[in-house]
């Protein structure tokens, strides 16, 4: 289980990638999965560059395109003897990394957003090349991952800056944004202490106000490692209010995080935690990747439920701790749909389709 690197609160209760989603090899693994027939569009050469955006010039125009997302992803080892007592106990030596690759795979995306904690136990460059680079590492080219706390395990978070090099933005702050499809994609850094802070004033708040007047869309997405609400063990966290009210100040729509190992969605909500429909993200916790599997806070380890809602101000509409899976999100021209996807060959257990503010 992932540990906490700055105060949370209880919760409410609650290497460029391209523009074709070929899948490819970071080392001598290959993909099963063939390429989609189409491009997907990474910028438009009218918009002004700003620092950190990854703007390319694309083949070919699209307005759709489908990401597959989770966090908290691969073990150091797959053989229980090389785990410490601590990782034992908490059954990470089960991680199902491997399977959610394959899964990946099998949901052909065309783009894939590693949500932090992609290596433990601290993101040391050779753990890296060992295991997430052959599994997760075959859709390095079109990855484009945010920093999570383990990866500062190793100082400066310097083993995961020197795998993802320069698929990322700027390696001193982590932060970067991107075009996908027809949408806006902004990719931040959770680990406030590291840069600086996340408040108001802000060298990455700045960044992220400028990003958004820069490059405005219909649909925007965003996404870090800790979330801003959960009702997992780490629960929700008030250091990223900022970032959530200069999000929904812009008109985003999404936003995506790990952390807490298990999925849950959120109906949306200001920066406070009250729904609102009209202004308000949804958020998605999808610390699914493989490490291991967490629980929620008054639910046993690996118990599955779909918990009632149990006041206005925390609407949990799913969640479930005891599935490894993805979410593949569909960012249409004026809408977004999700399907969170376990290992299992079984029906999603979450789905829907929202339409973009």
């Amino acid at each position: 289980m992932a540990a906490a690197c700055s105060p949370n609160s209880q919760p409410s209760s609650s290497a460029t990638p391209t523009p074709t989603p070929t899948l490819t090899t970071a080392t001598a693994a290959t993909s099963t999965s063939p390429s989609r027939p189409r491009s997907v569009a990474v910028s438009r050469a009218s918009r002004p560059p700003t620092p950190n955006y990854l703007g390319r010039k694309p083949s070919k125009l699209v307005d759709t395109a489908v990401v597959g997302a989770a966090g908290d992803i691969a073990c150091p080892s797959l053989n229980p003897r090389d785990w410490s007592d601590e990782e034992r106990q908490s059954g990470s030596y089960a991680c199902k990394y491997p399977e959610t690759a394959s899964l990946l795979a099998t949901l052909r995306p065309d783009a894939v957003l590693p949500l932090g904690d992609t290596q433990y136990p601290s993101g040391a460059l050779p753990t890296y090349r060992s295991s997430y680079d052959p599994t997760w590492g075959r859709f390095k080219a079109i990855t484009y991952p945010v920093v999570g706390n383990h990866e500062y395990g190793t100082p400066n978070a310097e083993g995961f800056y020197t795998y993802f090099g320069n698929l990322l933005g700027d390696a001193d702050t982590g932060y970067y944004s991107y075009d996908l499809g027809s949408w806006h994609v902004v990719a931040l850094n959770s680990q406030c202490e590291q840069i600086g802070g996340c408040q108001t004033g802000s060298a990455e708040q700045r960044w992220l106000k400028a990003d958004l007047a820069a490059h405005p869309a219909k649909c925007t997405l965003a996404y870090w490692h800790e979330p801003r609400f959960s009702s997992g063990i780490h629960g929700s966290n008030t250091d990223f209010t900022d970032f959530w009210s200069t999000l929904t100040a812009a008109g985003a729509d999404v936003v995506l995080s790990g952390h807490d190992h298990e999925y849950e969605r959120f109906e949306p909500l200001d920066a406070d935690g009250k729904p609102d429909a009209k202004h308000g993200m949804t958020e998605f916790v999808v610390g699914t990747g493989g490490d291991s599997l967490g629980q929620f806070h008054g639910l046993e380890r690996g118990s599955v439920a779909q918990i009632p809602r149990p006041d206005p101000t925390n609407p949990r509409r799913y969640l479930t701790p005891a599935h490894y899976g993805i979410i593949a999100l569909t960012l249409g021209p004026n809408s977004f749909s999700w399907k969170f996807n376990p290992i299992e060959k079984m029906k999603p257990l979450d789905s829907g389709t929202t339409r973009c503010h």
